[in-house]
């Protein structure tokens, strides 16, 4: 009998993953111990128990600031710079205790004052007007996307947060080459230059993004138009963050039609993650809205991939 499509190989540009249950490190991580040392092994430790051989774990959000401003105690996003050494040792030390097991490490980008790099204030730039990121938050990125490729992270994700179409926000504008004419802009705020940054230092091809869109019909332009974009550049994945794309159904799942459009619109890779049941991951990939499922950091790999083998069709 052949394997359930989530557990078959997957290529996501030139991340090759084994599975394709990903398993994502969490937003709320904290790393004990007050020691650096014991800061390093803590880390390490609780990656090492997400890795399994071939399998690819996202890590929690780092911001891209190169200074801390949180204390002890806070989420590890918040508590050390990337440029910090001890910082720096631990995430070398948890890239290693996840290739040790087989599997590969993407590192999950926050960039610092998300809101005010991606919408524009009432104050800032018109509707239409795509508004820039200030220099030094560029800069920042920069040495960020360089620092995570140096410790060897296996790729990159730049989180994005995508704000409700119906505010006024910067517009992406995608030229149409068949009519040789700008498409309509639609309001839809989006780092591009911080993208293209990432995959000027790291190659399309190991640059995924992530966004949380909304799957209501009557919200959808947006995000197609910003789909349309992505497309072009041949990212990695797109990873779809809690997109609800699934209505019940007896015996499996259903797809919405606007989760239907949504999947049409990119043509790559999709990872999605949203809480979803073993069997509803199942078969959202056998359904192909999905190549891959994000599941919580609540569950370890090795546990993760018994169950989904263990599960009765």
């Amino acid at each position: 009998m052949s394997p359930k499509k989530i557990l078959t190989r997957l290529e996501l540009g030139r991340i090759e993953i084994g599975h394709r249950a990903v398993l994502s490190a969490g937003c709320h991580q904290v790393v004990s111990g007050t020691r650096p040392a014991e800061r390093v092994v803590s880390l390490a430790d609780s990656y090492r128990r997400l890795a399994t051989p071939g399998g690819l774990v996202i890590s929690t959000p780092i911001t891209a600031r190169p200074a801390a401003t949180a204390t002890s105690g806070s989420p590890l996003s918040e508590r050390w710079s990337f440029l910090d050494p001890v910082s720096q040792a631990a995430w070398r030390a948890t890239i290693r205790s996840v290739h040790d097991e087989g599997g590969l490490l993407v590192a999950r980008m926050q960039c610092p004052g998300s809101q005010a790099l991606f919408s524009t204030s009432a104050g800032g730039a018109q509707q239409g007007r795509a508004s820039s990121p200030p220099e030094e938050a560029l800069s920042h990125c920069g040495a960020f996307a360089t620092a995570m490729r140096d410790l060897e992270f296996d790729g990159i994700e730049l989180c994005c947060v995508v704000p409700d179409p119906g505010s006024s926000y910067s517009a992406v504008t995608r030229q149409d080459s068949a009519a040789g004419e700008a498409a309509p802009q639609q309001p839809v705020a989006f780092p591009a230059e911080i993208l293209q940054l990432l995959i000027d230092t790291w190659g399309s091809d190991r640059v995924g993004v992530r966004l949380s869109p909304s799957v209501d019909d009557n919200a959808m332009d947006p995000f197609c138009a910003l789909l349309a974009m992505l497309n072009d550049l041949e990212i990695a994945f797109l990873h779809l963050a809690d997109a609800k794309p699934i209505e019940p159904k007896a015996g499996g799942v259903r797809i919405t039609a606007a989760a239907a459009r949504l999947r049409h619109a990119f043509r790559w890779p999709v990872i999605a993650s949203g809480g979803f049941s073993l069997r509803q991951a199942v078969a959202l990939v056998d359904s192909r809205w999905a190549d891959a499922i994000c599941f919580p950091h609540e569950q370890d790999g090795p546990t993760l991939l018994e169950q989904l083998t263990a599960l009765k069709s």
